[in-house]
């Protein structure tokens, strides 16, 4: 679901998952959704997705979207969005995640790979072209909890209580850049937000990246990144505002406008 400098940039992803909280608090056996983004300052349309996740067996789980619209520095396109998550150890690992962007005419312009290596601790990434010709390989250390755009809105879910309570919780972000950055949630208000002809309770958290001593100037530099999740559990994501993919990008803000279940 979209989303980031998170901000840097979004395009990675690791949720965190226990299994009591993913049975719990995020008790995913299969939602569907729409998606819908437009610029934060004038409200004009950029795109529009819709997506499912799904339970597929006992410890894996699939999440697929397609968009259409303008997303990065791509116009007038479409793109297709895949990320293969497991269940090891008590937390919600990505296997894999890929985007790859078409034209209208659904030929491929670019595609992006992450493939995450648990054994050796490594990140791989794999970009093609047009043609799906390799023109980039990079690899980064897999440090610890890592989330990348799509499912960092799963990540959070099951810490939607502890947010409340006043944790913040910390992880890495592996951005378009690409680039992998601490980053920090943390509450930072209960709203009402409406969603079709329902209101609904949500909590507002607030994500920061940790750039060392670079953190003030980044802050300075860049709108603040936010997520709106319902309050009472299963807290699905309803909202998204700060930047779409990387410091350079749109300030957007992109809203669920239906999902099944709703609660």
């Amino acid at each position: 679901m979209h989303r980031i400098f998170f901000l840097i940039a979004l395009y990675a992803v690791v949720p965190l998952f226990a299994n009591l909280s993913l049975a719990s608090e995020v008790s995913i056996e299969e939602e569907k959704y729409t998606q819908k983004t437009v610029y934060k300052q004038s409200g004009q349309l950029r795109s529009r997705l819709s997506g499912y996740c799904k339970k597929i067996s006992e410890d894996r789980y699939l999440l697929k979207e397609k968009g259409q619209g303008d997303y990065g520095n791509f116009t007038d396109i479409l793109w297709d969005f895949e990320s293969l998550m497991t269940l090891k150890s008590d937390v919600l690992c990505p296997l894999y995640t890929e985007c790859i962007i078409r034209d209208r005419n659904s030929s491929q312009i670019f595609a992006c790979k992450k493939e995450y290596d648990y054994d050796k601790k490594k990140i791989h990434i794999t970009h093609r072209n047009k043609g799906n010709k390799i023109i980039k390989k990079i690899t980064y250390p897999l440090k610890g909890n890592t989330t990348d755009f799509a499912g960092v809105v799963y990540f959070l879910r099951p810490k939607i209580n502890a947010i409340l309570q006043g944790e913040k919780i910390r992880f890495y972000l592996l951005s378009s850049e690409p680039g992998l950055y601490k980053v920090k949630a943390e509450f930072a208000a209960e709203e009402i937000l409406i969603v079709g002809s329902k209101k609904i309770d949500t909590i507002k958290i607030k994500t920061t990246p940790n750039m060392g001593i670079f953190s003030g100037i980044a802050r300075a530099m860049t709108p603040p990144t936010f997520l709106w999740y319902k309050k009472s559990p299963p807290h699905v994501w309803f909202k998204y505002e700060g930047l779409e993919s990387g410091k350079d990008s749109p300030h957007i803000v992109t809203t669920v406008e239906e999902i099944t279940p709703l609660f």
